[in-house]
């Protein structure tokens, strides 16, 4: 299959995204949106069962062709996150002897919430059933996506006819949204079931934008039309502005997806969605996704502790960004540049063995 570059650019986007939020955590910064963040990885999430299902389509047929298919997604997200789970384990070990032989303090102590039970979750990736984000926070995308590839490959061998398929999938899309509004859940989940309910749900959603990509049908043409999509960009905003209506947000996400499934080189749109550097994010997406947030856990620590330039409780409130702007702006630039070095280097040297 022919890469689809304008979707490889938006991948890139998302986690360019993440990263700005995430190196934002700063009560009172600009980036300090939370929401953003969220609907970056749900559109990933969206792009991620767009893009498996016009891989995989009609593809799992058989038990072998099931455990291919697992081998795969197993190996696409696993070395690196339990590379970066070991590195953060080691982190807690680090913490632990500087607790006890300096008088150092940090917010959270050493095993306090990276506990034992929360590795083994981590280890045999179903953390996202926890009740918390623990080590590498940004991990529990990892674990949703492992078993929605699960469930996406089950039910494929399963019912293997399209019909049946589409059938099955809509009826979980009508559980799924039952069950968020009987316990009264918001639809930006991180944890426990609900979270996996959220990533079940974009990545069907996802399945059914792909099979309106494939028809080319008169839907098709209709959800690429320039007005549509302008309008779609107004509904991506007013969907995530709402609580009661972010459940939504992956469908304009999936709108999105194929207009840019469409475009050609020729436009401007076109043009920021071919550029070299939005493609390039995008292949280490997944790496930089990864080890951002240790990236930036390590530049917190140098900041608050070795150069005593942060406060401890800096991530509260406000005074950090107030008073120091240009070493705020320092720590943002340095930890994107950092971030992109050490991404390109596990991107070549380890992820790309297991790809």
């Amino acid at each position: 299959m022919s890469k689809i570059f304008p979707l490889q650019s938006l991948r890139g986007i998302c986690v360019l995204v993440v990263m700005i939020v995430h190196f934002n955590p700063y009560k009172g910064s600009m980036f300090h949106i939370q929401t953003l963040a969220s609907a970056a990885v749900f559109m990933f999430l969206v792009l991620s069962g767009f893009i498996i299902s016009m891989i995989y389509d009609k593809k799992i047929l058989n038990k072998n062709d099931l455990i291919k298919f697992y081998k795969k997604r197993f190996f696409r997200m696993y070395p690196l996150h339990v590379l970066f789970l070991f590195i953060f384990l080691i982190l807690e070990f680090l913490k632990l002897y500087i607790e006890n032989n300096y008088s150092i303090t940090p917010n959270n102590k050493a095993f306090e919430i990276n506990d034992i039970y929360s590795f083994f979750s981590h280890l045999f990736l179903y953390n996202i059933f926890n009740n918390i984000v623990t080590y590498n926070l940004p991990a529990w995308t990892v674990s949703g996506e492992f078993f929605a590839s699960i469930f996406f490959g089950a039910i494929c061998l399963i019912f293997k006819d399209e019909k049946k398929i589409s059938k099955f999938f809509i009826f979980m899309i009508i559980i799924i949204l039952f069950c968020f509004n009987f316990y009264d859940k918001k639809f930006i989940q991180y944890t426990t079931f609900f979270a996996f309910f959220s990533i079940i749900y974009c990545f069907i959603i996802g399945y059914f934008f792909f099979k309106i990509f494939q028809s080319k049908n008169k839907i098709y043409l209709f959800l690429i039309n320039n007005f549509f999509q302008i309008l779609n960009f107004f509904f991506l905003f007013l969907f995530l502005s709402f609580d009661f209506l972010n459940f939504l947000f992956p469908l304009s996400s999936g709108i999105m997806i194929i207009y840019l499934s469409s475009i050609k080189n020729i436009n401007l749109i076109g043009k920021i969605f071919y550029n070299r550097f939005l493609i390039f994010t995008g292949k280490i997406s997944y790496t930089l996704y990864i080890s951002h947030f240790f990236v930036y856990w390590t530049y917190t620590q140098i900041f608050r502790y070795i150069l005593e330039l942060e406060n401890h409780n800096s991530f509260e409130n406000t005074q950090f960004i107030e008073s120091n702007p240009s070493i705020y702006l320092l720590k943002i630039i340095l930890s994107f540049i950092t971030t992109y070095f050490v991404s390109i280097q596990l991107y070549n040297k380890f992820e790309k063995r297991f790809i």
